[in-house]
């Protein structure tokens, strides 16, 4: 068996082959009297609370297929090491797959290094590897565990986006359960309480929820180990089975006119095919992989693709959301601002995302479009800037920096990213700040601003920007550029992060909410 394949370098960006076949495949089926199949809606509730000593995850058990329940026990919370597991809301395959792969790799590591892995290593894996899918895998998860830095509860979603929060639900029950946990949530709690509170959260869920039910299960995960309670609390309502199901034996035809659309002649040519292309093509279970590329469906037309995606009987592809990002140089460095707000349409996903990556001790960057795309991207820029500084023995400057970022850029220009960057630190030539976009552009300024309320930041550090301006007074700068523009954009707010880029390295400044800055300047506004 040829093995060229792994010597192969694979081409960065979308690869859409497979579009073609759709189009047959709809024109074939009765042009357009029949659609294509449709992905079924999942239904779970799973949520995850941080209390005082550890971890307490909880999940539902019920799995469904459209509106038939398919299991009553299905187990929604998985072992991932001895110290982390993970609750997997969406298509069920896809979430037991990719835990599964999760934890061979884990245990890997833990043999050849003697120690249990780190929870933000296990969440790192899996961005890495939902992220190069871009939505294909169907896997929402919440990630938690405990380590030797403490207790730590991640949501991953799947185009991989990551965040650390205190407290998630997450399915099609999770506004009945966030609900709960927003209403009764508090930092450091008793055992007692968030388990309490978990199930609550949970049954909120399934009440309120058709496609979550039956029982509850609950996972402790604490330093000295591990409480798998399953179940937890059993359903309320329990019945025999008074029938048996019988199917019709002739289920082999809807294949067959399946394959004979495709061009395969008969079965084996099919299993030929598959097995010549798996033997021409990258792995793409391989969570290192040397090249960067996607693995998604390939094709030939990219717009034809986008199209078939946004038509009334597919899936739309909606790429709405809200950021607001401000940064400016002044005499004593450079000032960063931002909100952390991060929104999944017009839903709140997170009210404390940090859309500020700290690359290293001197470098820092912002988010704003696609949350998976800029923290991967920006993540891979870090790994990059310690590699250069272990090769150089020296750091990196922020002019290479940048344009690190830019050429990763331009080879997937054109192919569905979604970022607006910008870049800031302190080198041997002084503060600088770069901005950097999904289309490779870099451009090198005193002051940028990104995101969809950046006309109003602009508007606000436009008017009392100064060269010479003391550090308090650009703090000051900052923070009313940031609240001003979330009173007035619907997709900003939360609080603002505000850092300082000095020439010993940066600093973080404060945190404050929006709100009570919006009434401190309420007397300005009105």
């Amino acid at each position: 068996m040829a093995f060229s394949h792994a010597f192969e370098s694979p081409v960065p960006g979308f690869n859409f082959e497979n579009s073609t076949r759709n189009i047959l495949l709809d024109n074939a089926l009765g042009e357009g009297k029949t659609n294509a199949p449709k992905p079924l809606k999942t239904g779970t509730t799973i949520a995850g609370v941080v209390y005082k000593d550890g971890v307490v995850l909880g999940a539902d058990t019920r799995a469904t297929s459209s509106e038939v329940v398919a299991d009553k026990m299905c187990a929604k919370i998985h072992y991932i090491a001895p110290n982390i597991y993970c609750c997997g809301a969406g298509t069920a395959a896809d979430t037991e797959k990719t835990t599964e792969l999760l934890s061979s790799n884990l245990t890997i590591f833990s043999m050849n290094s003697g120690r249990n892995p780190r929870v933000v290593m296990a969440a790192n894996i899996l961005q890495n590897m939902l992220f190069r899918y871009h939505g294909g895998i169907g896997a929402n998860l919440i990630l938690g565990g405990v380590d030797c830095t403490g207790s730590h509860l991640y949501t991953v979603g799947p185009y991989g986006d990551m965040d650390e929060v205190p407290y998630l639900a997450m399915g099609s029950g999770d506004l009945a359960a966030m609900g709960v946990l927003e209403d009764r949530f508090k930092p450091r709690m008793e055992q007692g309480e968030a388990k309490t509170l978990v199930r609550d959260a949970i049954h909120a869920g399934i009440m309120s929820d058709l496609g979550s039910g039956n029982n509850i299960d609950i996972c402790v995960i604490t330093s000295k180990g591990v409480d798998y309670i399953r179940p937890y609390q059993e359903s309320e309502y329990k019945d025999n089975r008074q029938k048996k199901y019988k199917y019709k034996q002739d289920h082999i035809s809807p294949i067959m006119a399946l394959l004979d659309v495709s061009g395969f002649s008969s079965f084996s040519g099919f299993g030929k095919q598959r097995q010549a292309q798996l033997v021409d093509r990258p792995n793409h279970y391989s969570f290192g992989a040397k090249s960067q590329e996607f693995a998604v469906p390939v094709g030939v037309d990219p717009s034809t693709f986008l199209k078939s995606c946004n038509c009334e009987d597919g899936i739309s592809i909606d790429m709405s959301h809200g950021t607001t990002t401000l940064a400016f140089k002044f005499r004593h460095g450079v000032i960063v601002a931002v909100d952390s707000r991060a929104s999944a349409g017009s839903y709140i996903a997170s009210k404390e995302a940090n859309k500020v990556i700290e690359i290293n001790p001197y470098l820092l960057g912002t988010m704003s479009g696609s949350a998976a795309d800029c923290q991967y991207w920006e993540r891979l820029l870090a790994k990059e800037c310690r590699l250069y500084k272990l090769r150089n023995k020296q750091r990196i400057s922020v002019s290479a920096a940048s344009k690190l970022l830019s050429n990763m850029m331009l080879g997937y220009r054109g192919m569905g990213l979604s970022m607006g960057s910008m870049i800031c630190g302190w080198d041997k030539k002084g503060p600088g700040l770069y901005y950097v976009d999904d289309d490779g552009t870099r451009l090198s300024g005193r002051m940028f601003s990104t995101g969809c309320g950046n006309s109003y930041a602009y508007g606000v550090v436009d008017s009392g920007y100064r060269e010479d301006m003391t550090v308090e007074e650009a703090y000051e700068l900052g923070r009313r550029g940031i609240a001003h523009a979330t009173h007035r954009d619907a997709y900003s707010g939360g609080v603002v992060n505000l850092y300082h880029m000095k020439e010993d390295g940066w600093i973080k400044v404060c945190k404050e909410d929006v709100s009570e800055l919006i009434h401190r300047y309420r007397k300005g506004m009105f």
